[in-house]
């Protein structure tokens, strides 16, 4: 997730990780992730909410994003989902986001968002 960074904004936010019972994914320590000015200034806040893992990145922080959070927002694809309006991330953004931080993780991500409908329907075959 991708919030706007601005304090009103990252408030809410935090109200809404305290209903969620958001924590740190695999902290060591104690961290108040409802804290707008916490949220405000790190890059990647690994979760874990009562309802499952949910990563918040820092779009001002973040290498290979847009020059802004209303140049992502803006370029963002909108899908209904629950009856409710999400905009997500296109795939260029992704894949660039994913590209500059580079862990294990993101760099396997890459690989299956770029296979050809080929590769996927062979995998698909293979698994069966």
């Amino acid at each position: 997730m991708i919030p706007r960074p601005d304090l009103v904004n990252l408030s809410r936010l935090g109200e809404a990780l305290a209903a969620l019972g958001a924590r740190v994914w695999r902290g060591g320590r104690a961290v108040d992730v409802t804290d707008p000015q916490l949220l405000k200034r790190t890059p990647l806040v690994p979760l874990m909410t009562d309802h499952g893992r949910l990563d918040l990145v820092n779009i001002r922080l973040t290498s290979g994003a847009r020059a802004g959070y209303e140049d992502l927002r803006g370029a963002a694809l909108e899908v209904e989902l629950d009856g409710h309006t999400v905009a997500i991330a296109g795939l260029d953004d992704l894949i660039r986001m994913k590209r500059a931080a580079g862990r294990e993780q993101d760099l396997a991500d890459i690989g299956a968002l770029t296979r050809s409908d080929e590769e996927l329907e062979r995998e698909a075959r293979e698994s069966t």
